[in-house]
């Protein structure tokens, strides 16, 4: 299976039980994946509370299918501030299909997610 677009994790967690069923339950297609990261800073519009947490919108990105928000761990969502800058990593995913994240700059090499 090969995407040409970015996606979400979240998606990404619903196509992998799908693809990989033979994965053990608690071990996610994301944590497979040896893929160099590509980072990129983006400036972080506004924070908001959504169903699932915290969220930071900003300029659609083109990388992210034009997305304009992202649900964000607590801690990214406490320690960051309007107009600040936050990196989005993005992967090849072990499956084949890009997937992005966003993580506090500069970026420690680990992924943390919601």
């Amino acid at each position: 299976m090969c995407w040409s677009s970015t996606i979400s994790r979240k998606s990404l967690l619903k196509i992998e039980r799908v693809s990989a069923p033979h994965l053990h339950p608690k071990t996610s297609v994301i944590e497979l994946d040896r893929s160099p990261a590509s980072v990129y800073p983006i400036v972080v519009l506004k924070k908001s509370y959504g169903r699932g947490g915290g969220v930071l919108r900003f300029a659609p990105w083109d990388l992210a299918g034009g997305a304009d928000s992202i649900e964000v761990t607590d801690s990214l969502y406490d320690s960051i501030h309007a107009r600040e800058r936050i990196c989005m990593v993005v992967k090849q995913g072990a499956l084949g299909m890009q997937w992005y994240s966003a993580q506090a700059c500069p970026w420690n090499g680990k992924i943390e997610f919601p």
